[in-house]
């Protein structure tokens, strides 16, 4: 879903600009800007970013969650794996340079960004078209320090902030973004990833550092040759079955004979927009059919 589309959404939930101006300190002219890629600026992905978080929420607040009858919390197979996996991680106190690997809309970034916040951890997503300087600048703020210096000043100062938060989780999602870039600048930011680890592993801060990306990215990660792949460790691939895409629908107030016409796409994406068009006040098969149609082309 595009910036401007997201804002579409949260209209229905009473999101107006001057809301989402007073959300991250801004104009609503340049909150307008940004929605319709007009604002000319350096500093406009940074506000773009900012604006997406801010959608993200109110869009999260709003759409059914993922919880058994029973009150508890439902995942599938491979997120309670990944989940136990990751814990016993915590446990351990060792260091970890971890990939995780799945599809587009399999449970990835709602599984990362709950165990980050349940542990205390760093999450951030990777943009595209990142210098490694840039990259080491968004890992700084995630952390709420302001980046200066080069990109090796910037590592040093990283590294002096996770020592002090005694943070045990870093997470890097959407890390398959980082595959368009040039040999030379794909292969910096996952040895600057490395060196944390390695920093991590140094000074005894049981770290585990963890890429989070579809299956390109270990394609291009194996290209590297073995000096990076002899430290990575891999968690269980992330997958669905057909079942669990039906569970997922269903959970979301999806009827039955819905959840299993959308169970055809593979994607539990295709749910949480149908549920999306839902709230817009949608039949559930037209609300189906629109998000069913629309990944089919």
């Amino acid at each position: 879903m595009s910036l401007k589309e997201k804002f579409e959404v949260c209209k229905a939930y009473g999101i107006t600009l001057g809301k989402i101006a007073d959300a991250i300190g801004k104009r609503e002219g340049t909150v307008s800007g940004v929605l319709n890629g007009k604002y000319d600026s350096s500093k406009s992905e940074l506000y773009a970013a900012a604006i997406e978080a801010f959608l993200d929420k109110v869009i999260a607040a709003n759409t059914p969650k993922k919880e058994a009858q029973n009150g508890g919390e439902w995942l599938s197979l491979a997120q309670q794996k990944i989940k136990e996996r990751i814990y016993k991680m915590e446990q351990t106190k060792l260091s970890f340079f971890e990939l995780i690997l799945g599809e587009s809309g399999m449970g990835k970034t709602y599984l990362l960004q709950k165990l980050t916040g349940d542990l205390g951890g760093i999450y951030v997503k990777a943009r595209k078209s990142l210098s490694a300087s840039a990259f080491m600048s968004l890992l700084l703020r995630a952390v709420g320090e302001k980046p200066k210096g080069n990109t090796d000043d910037k590592f040093e100062q990283f590294c002096e902030a996770i020592s002090n938060l005694k943070t045990r989780l870093i997470v890097i999602d959407e890390a398959d973004l980082f595959v368009r870039d040039n040999d030379l600048t794909f292969e910096r930011k996952f040895e600057l990833l490395r060196e944390i680890y390695e920093f991590s592993k140094r000074e005894n801060l049981g770290i585990a550092v963890i890429a989070v990306g579809i299956g390109v990215l270990k394609k291009r990660i194996d290209r590297l040759g073995g000096y990076l792949q002899s430290r990575l460790t891999y968690s269980p691939e992330m997958t669905l079955s057909r079942d669990e895409l039906i569970k997922i629908g269903e959970l979301a107030g999806i009827d039955e004979e819905v959840c299993e016409f959308l169970a055809e796409g593979q994607n539990a994406r295709l749910y949480e927009k149908t549920a999306l068009n839902l709230a817009l006040g949608y039949e559930q098969k037209v609300a189906a059919n629109l998000v069913y149609h629309v990944r089919k082309r």
